[in-house]
């Protein structure tokens, strides 16, 4: 599990090596002294939309961030494998979701092969000319049910690119694309949005959440679309929010509660229609996941 103090001991030497007090690194972020000081103290983390900002201040990556200490080059991929799984199960725990004991079947319910997506960009002068843009270039690799995927790159390298050709959102150029077997490359519009609703959850950057409807409802809506009944769908709430630490917001509507509570109501939303997958588009920024 990510350590609060040691982060919040982090952010504080970071600060001072720039020469900041509290309020001036509240006032670049716009927030308050106090949230500053329960951050250094260990009482709490930033909400997500702070993380890059902060990061960006503080001259660190969020990697380093999230472990709490600067990391070596020759360290860089096994410290950022260990900070992903630290921050996937401090978002949903720890042995409540993990597979059960003595299950070591590895059943693929991801095959990306050969994929391309290439966008014809057409632009009119005293002559039409065509730019091709390749956004992804052949791809390929698998992912076992169970499994926490990152995808991780520079911005513009194709990570969104390559999560809406997955999410069925967009179709590539060349390739195929499997989830538990079917191939999603080749059926209709009408067909992949079927398929989005019953086999796939989404986690959105910007949450994506119904401002109109409390964090309940947001959650509820989800599971009566796939026609989950009544005396089902409040059991199946409660014991989402108490995992997610939500029970207390969930009368609340989306602007009242803070960017991290509304992030996990949208874990919530995701994880309720118990997908194939769960994909999510920089829910920590920078970075995207396929569960």
């Amino acid at each position: 599990m990510m350590n609060q103090i040691k982060i919040g001991t982090f952010i504080s030497e970071r600060r001072k090596a720039k020469g900041w007090t509290q309020g001036q690194l509240a006032e670049k972020l716009e927030i308050t002294d106090k949230a500053v000081s329960k951050w250094e103290t260990g009482r709490s983390m930033p909400d997500l939309s702070l993380f890059m900002p902060l990061c960006a201040l503080l001259d660190v990556t969020l990697n380093e961030l999230f472990a709490g200490e600067r990391i070596a080059e020759e360290k860089l991929k096994d410290k950022t494998d260990e900070v992903l799984m630290d921050v996937i199960t401090n978002w949903l725990g720890h042995d409540k979701w993990e597979s059960k004991e003595g299950d070591t079947t590895l059943q693929t319910v991801l095959e990306v092969e050969n994929v391309s997506k290439r966008y014809e960009n057409v632009s009119a002068g005293c002559e039409t000319e065509k730019n091709s843009v390749l956004a992804v270039n052949d791809v390929s690799f698998q992912i076992s049910r169970g499994s926490f995927v990152g995808i991780m790159g520079a911005s513009g390298s194709g990570k969104t690119t390559l999560l809406n050709l997955i999410a069925t959102i967009d179709k590539p150029t060349n390739g195929a694309i499997r989830i538990n077997g079917q191939n999603i490359v080749d059926i209709s519009d009408e067909a992949a949005a079927e398929f989005r609703r019953r086999h796939l959850g989404f986690v959105f950057q910007e949450y994506n959440l119904l401002e109109t409807l409390t964090i309940y409802e947001n959650i509820a809506l989800v599971l009566t679309i796939k026609e989950v009944s009544k005396e089902s769908i409040h059991p199946m709430i409660q014991s989402l929010s108490e995992k997610l630490d939500i029970s207390a917001i969930l009368d609340k509507f989306p602007h009242e509660v803070s960017g991290g509570q509304r992030q996990r109501c949208a874990c919530a939303r995701a994880i309720a229609v118990n997908p194939d997958m769960i994909l999510a588009d920089e829910p920590t920024g920078g970075m995207q996941l396929v569960a």
